[in-house]
């Protein structure tokens, strides 16, 4: 028998977040009997470790400083030497690039890059995180990513974004993320449970996905909400934590919609509140992909999206699949939204070329993709 592949995945935690959600149906739909998988993960606290397959090895570097991540890694690179190591978001794929060369190890290493770079200055929430954003992130890129063997973007985009700050390098690839994966259905017709309520008003239920963040603009949400509440009466829904949170719930009461916008936090099957809901709405100002943009393909409900820089515009055809419109216009927004809920027959010529174009986001085709650039890189 040919000696397993040692392969090992870093993130830094096992929270909900779609990198790190990735990260777990690329390691469970691998082969166990090719690869000896572990996910190695700053700590193994989060939603997700319950999702993660048997015959994968979780390993906790037990901390979240940046700085004791690097020695942490080194050590764990030097003890294991796995053959690949696939890491993923910025700083993780510095901090990995920095920990084998420290550990002077042979591993080949795979960085994932999920972010229109260019723009994270612009959703940054303080000056300090937008003066790393603009100058010290892009000076570790431009010194760390060309010594990796592959960079994998999951957009178009954000290679082309990336080509700008490195050069346009071989090394980058383009992997659509693996979002539709074997359990992914039967997830969906899951019962709602305590909050059914939501879905037997009568009223179309408008629902959001993702962490509360600048990046997402739920204020421009909840301004077209506000305006399409003039003719529809419509309930939106929010999943998701993060450190908006707080400001997005003031700003609801300030703009009188309280009564038709509640917050649900982080729910670890979602496909359910997706499959019950009459639209979703993506209102970001920046993405990588949009993995949340096919599962609500895949539920078979309607998408309206902003044509930001990178990832809906490859996943939507616009006026066929979903509905895209222009960034931080609240006005288009809402023209969107209405148009979808007043006309059923729209909705549903929607909802079906929105499942069928999901389908390409297999996890199949993904893994596919990776497995072949494993081989590649070995060579």
């Amino acid at each position: 028998m040919d000696k397993k592949i040692k392969i090992s995945f870093l993130v830094p935690s096992l929270k909900g977040g779609g990198a790190e959600r990735n990260i777990i149906n690329i390691t469970n739909s691998l082969g166990k009997g090719r690869y000896q998988i572990s996910i190695v993960a700053g700590n193994i606290g989060g939603d997700l470790k319950q999702d993660i397959g048997t015959g994968i090895n979780v390993v906790s570097l037990g901390c979240s400083n940046v700085l004791a991540l690097v020695f942490r890694f080194r050590a764990y690179l030097k003890k294991e030497k796995p053959d690949i190591l696939v890491s993923s978001l910025t700083h993780i794929n510095i901090l990995s690039m920095m920990a084998r060369t420290l550990a002077g190890v042979p591993t080949k290493v795979i960085l994932i890059e999920h972010t229109t770079l260019s723009l994270l200055p612009a959703t940054a929430r303080t000056f300090g995180r937008r003066f790393t954003a603009k100058f010290i992130l892009p000076y570790f890129i431009k010194f760390f990513y060309p010594s990796a063997e592959a960079i994998v973007c999951v957009s178009k985009g954000v290679a082309d974004d990336l080509s700008g700050v490195i050069g346009n390098l071989k090394t980058i690839k383009v992997i659509y993320n693996p979002v539709v994966q074997e359990n992914f259905y039967s997830k969906a017709k899951e019962p709602l449970g305590e909050d059914e309520h939501f879905f037997k008003t009568g009223k179309p239920v408008i629902i959001a996905v993702g962490r509360l963040i600048r990046a997402k603009d739920y204020p421009n949400l909840l301004k077209a909400l506000k305006i399409v509440l003039q003719n529809i009466q419509a309930h939106l829904i929010i999943l998701g934590e993060g450190p908006e949170e707080e400001n997005l719930k003031k700003m609801v009461l300030a703009l009188g919609i309280e009564k038709n916008v509640s917050f649900l936090g982080f729910k670890p099957n979602p496909y359910k509140y997706l499959a019950n809901s009459s639209l979703f709405v993506l209102s970001s100002f920046r993405e990588g992909f949009g993995n949340v943009i096919v599962e609500a393909m895949a539920c078979g409900i309607p998408v309206v999206a902003t044509d930001c820089k990178s990832g809906p515009n490859e996943i939507i055809e616009n006026g066929k699949s979903g509905i895209l419109v222009p960034v931080q216009n609240e006005q288009a927004l809402a023209s969107a939204i209405s148009k979808i809920l007043d006309d059923p027959s729209l909705s549903q010529k929607i909802s079906e070329a929105g499942r069928e174009r999901a389908k390409y986001f297999s996890v199949e085709k993904s893994v596919r993709e990776y497995e072949n650039l494993f081989r590649e890189i070995l060579r």
